[in-house]
């Protein structure tokens, strides 16, 4: 969301975000044109926890009383965006639940960008009586839909199909010239003590059950020659370290040079997801859209909108979730196979451009560009 907040003050507008607060950061952080409202939720402040703890729907699922903590939140949200509404000119939604619905309630015509991610869409089919007019409400003329992939306009497509055949797919940007790193690969390697010949897979993002790490876990286990880096942080970091064998390193939350640093050590990056039991699944994974950037080949799941990313064969390759085997298999092919690699680094560095801000912006927010321009 910070991306396309740069973006838009990069077109001129002035931005303001209200969102949820954070334990240990500022309730207002001012960054040129953008100005952040962190919102509490939880007395006493700096209790919440719905929010930065691997995700609202794993929170939720971790600990059902967090629950007690989404009213007050959706309640904080309105009351605050209703009290600024008056200067603003258009208001962007990301996730329809609830920030999208608390869009619908106080845009009084304004356009009004509503993007629909991956769990918003799936919560919403979860309402039962209630889920069908609440998607229709998108409908509206004024209100402009965007899914991140064509999976998830699908699934929202089941509630209101007069909705969703208006809207636009359009994956969120990455902000590309914040992963490059200054001495690249050997530099990479050096740094996080890597040998220079070895074959590296990166796992980024967030250690939560929906990533499927204990997946890839089990299948680097006596894979020869494979150092894999686990880089993100969440509650399954406990019971993945103590599952891990030799040649797996977790280097916790990484961001800026240190993100930069484990894209630009890797021969790949591995996303091994999976659907959940309730059938909840990925949407559109930024960590695929900075390995692009960076012209890194992607083994992934083929689950959610990854095969709307991911071109199987072209700039990656994509195995079935939950199987170990399968993905063992892949990533020894890719080890094993030199050309298939420079392949694969090809097209990654073919479609990587298109992923940066500059391009995937001005399709996401046309609407509010062409208000600007009006």
């Amino acid at each position: 969301m910070a991306g396309m907040a740069r973006f838009l003050a990069g077109q001129g507008a002035t931005v303001e975000v209200c969102c949820a607060g954070a334990p240990g950061a500022p309730a207002t952080e001012q960054e040129g044109a953008i100005t952040v409202h962190r919102l509490a939720y939880a007395w006493p402040r700096g209790r919440e926890r719905l929010f930065y703890q691997g995700g609202a729907p794993e929170a939720l699922d971790r600990a059902p009383l967090r629950w007690l903590q989404a009213p007050p939140f959706v309640l904080r949200l309105l009351g605050a965006a209703a009290r600024r509404v008056a200067r603003w000119d258009a208001l962007v939604s990301h996730w329809l639940l609830p920030a999208g619905l608390c869009g619908l309630g106080i845009a009084g015509g304004r356009p009004h960008l509503a993007v629909a991610h991956s769990a918003d869409v799936h919560l919403l089919g979860r309402l039962g009586p209630a889920a069908g007019p609440l998607a229709r409400a998108f409908g509206r003329p004024a209100t402009h839909l965007r899914f991140t992939t064509r999976a998830l306009r699908a699934e929202f497509a089941g509630l209101a199909p007069a909705a969703a055949a208006g809207a636009v797919v359009a994956p969120m940007g990455i902000a590309a010239a914040t992963l490059r790193f200054d001495g690249g690969r050997a530099r990479a390697r050096a740094e996080l003590g890597l040998e220079g010949d070895a074959f590296v897979v990166l796992c980024l993002g967030r250690l939560v059950p929906v990533k499927g790490v204990d997946v890839l876990l089990a299948a680097t286990r006596g894979l020869a020659g494979v150092t894999l880096l686990v880089a993100g942080e969440g509650p399954e970091r406990p019971r993945l370290q103590a599952a891990a064998g030799p040649g797996i390193r977790f280097l916790g939350a990484v961001a800026g040079d240190a993100r930069a640093r484990a894209l630009a050590a890797a021969d790949l990056l591995c996303l091994p997801s999976r659907v959940q039991p309730d059938g909840l699944t990925e949407g559109a994974p930024t960590e695929i859209l900075e390995a692009q950037a960076v012209g890194l080949p992607v083994v992934a799941s083929r689950v959610g909108g990854v095969a709307d990313l991911v071109r199987a064969e072209e700039d990656g390759l994509l195995v079935p979730p939950d199987d170990p085997d399968a993905l063992r298999t892949t990533l020894g092919r890719l080890r094993a196979d030199a050309a298939l690699r420079e392949r694969l680094t090809a097209g990654a560095r073919a479609v990587g451009p298109t992923r940066d801000w500059a391009v995937a912006g001005p399709r996401l927010c046309a609407p509010l560009l062409a208000g600007a321009r009006g």
